[in-house]
């Protein structure tokens, strides 16, 4: 990986591309380290032919793509499998807003804020329910991790922008209609998951997902569905 992004770095500094790191990889940087099987990138639409040329360049092949993001492999069994993430150009500017700078070995690159990336992950939710669990606990775990990033009224706000389509007239306070599994889910359940709350944020975590086990959504009811799988994110 570090070959890789050294060698996309060069390009970000001859001025031709920027890109932030985002994924399993990009959580390290807040503290939180688990195991991930590639790496992942997120830039604007306009610099997708530019990332794209570099990864041919550095010999990896495009096995899938979509309107929201492209996977990558390399020959070498040593080489990390890619997936680049496309996103508006004003959604880049905003995410680049507050980023980190991290290190890994010798090279510094760029990663999403907390609140960005957790906004990333309950979009990556929305749009799968199969990454309700582990996503979920990332969140979680990056606000353990990172006590006072986001306060109640924030985090709360962060799901009603991404999570929950406002406009639609079935979403009554204080509860909200959730999309991934087609299920309700307490605003008090969402923003326990904050460090000042006296259970452990993975608990609550445990909490929702058995939760959202037992109220499946039945034909007929009225729930807001699922993000088309090439709705590009975006958040205000």
């Amino acid at each position: 990986m570090q070959s890789l992004v050294e060698f996309l770095n060069r390009a970000v500094r001859r001025g031709e591309l920027r890109f932030l790191l985002i994924g399993g990889r990009s959580l390290e940087a807040h503290g939180l380290v688990r195991f991930t099987k590639d790496v992942d990138f997120l830039v604007a639409t306009q610099d997708i032919p530019v990332i794209s040329g570099l990864l041919m360049k550095s010999g990896y092949q495009m096995t899938a793509e979509t309107a929201i993001f492209s996977r990558w492999k390399h020959p070498s069994m040593m080489a990390d499998d890619v997936d680049v993430m496309y996103v508006k150009p004003e959604t880049f500017e905003k995410l680049l807003e507050g980023s980190k700078l991290f290190e890994i070995g010798d090279v510094t690159l760029r990663v999403p804020s907390v609140p960005s990336l957790s906004a990333l992950k309950l979009h990556a939710m929305r749009s799968n329910a199969e990454r309700l669990e582990k996503d979920g606990r990332d969140i979680a775990e990056l606000l353990k991790l990172n006590p006072g990033i986001l306060d109640k009224d924030s985090l709360e706000k962060l799901f009603c922008e991404i999570w929950v389509r406002p406009s639609l007239p079935s979403i009554q306070p204080p509860r909200l209609m959730i999309s991934p599994s087609y299920l309700e889910l307490d605003l008090p359940v969402v923003t326990e998951w904050l460090p000042d709350n006296d259970k452990l944020p993975a608990e609550i975590i445990d909490t929702w997902i058995q939760r959202e086990q037992a109220m499946r959504w039945k034909p007929g009811e009225d729930r807001h569905s699922p993000l088309p799988a090439n709705e590009m994110f975006s958040f205000d």
